[in-house]
């Protein structure tokens, strides 16, 4: 009978190698096409050393790989929300970043979303900027 984290990794690799895939995903992480077989079945777990390298081919996390769309304990962006209030850019774009993670987006996707998030929240703050110079200057000319 497999355990609840088999069955999850077995998901969450069956999901992102599909069948016809495999044989090339075994080789480009040097294990033979039968142990990713097993591990897409749930009928085993690779050991810590193959779990990073499925986790640095596939651009997951290792916390997707094991606990799927759950959130970690560890996750840093729940450290980050506390100071939300303090940092408005941080509210807008974490909450976005952890569902990225959660769905297994590749670091290189996950910073990619941060650089356009950024970007959209600093011209909402340019326009906010711009508005409140403008109430200023007309209640300035009203005198």
């Amino acid at each position: 009978m497999s355990s609840e984290k088999t069955k999850i990794f077995g998901q969450q690799l069956s999901e992102k190698v599909p069948s016809n895939q495999r044989a090339a995903f075994a080789k480009a992480i040097g294990v033979s096409t039968e142990a990713v077989r097993k591990w897409c079945k749930s009928a085993s777990l690779p050991n810590s050393a193959q779990l990073i390298e499925i986790q640095r081919v596939l651009g997951v996390s290792i916390d997707w790989l094991l606990i799927g769309n759950q959130f970690s304990e560890q996750n840093p962006g729940i450290v980050l929300m506390d100071k939300a209030d303090q940092y408005p850019i941080i509210k807008s774009i974490i909450p976005r970043i952890n569902r990225g993670m959660r769905e297994g987006m590749s670091e290189q996707a996950l910073a990619e979303t941060i650089q356009k998030l950024a970007e959209l929240e600093l011209v909402r703050l340019r326009d906010l900027l711009k508005s409140k110079e403008k109430e200023k200057e007309g209640e300035g000319g009203m005198v």
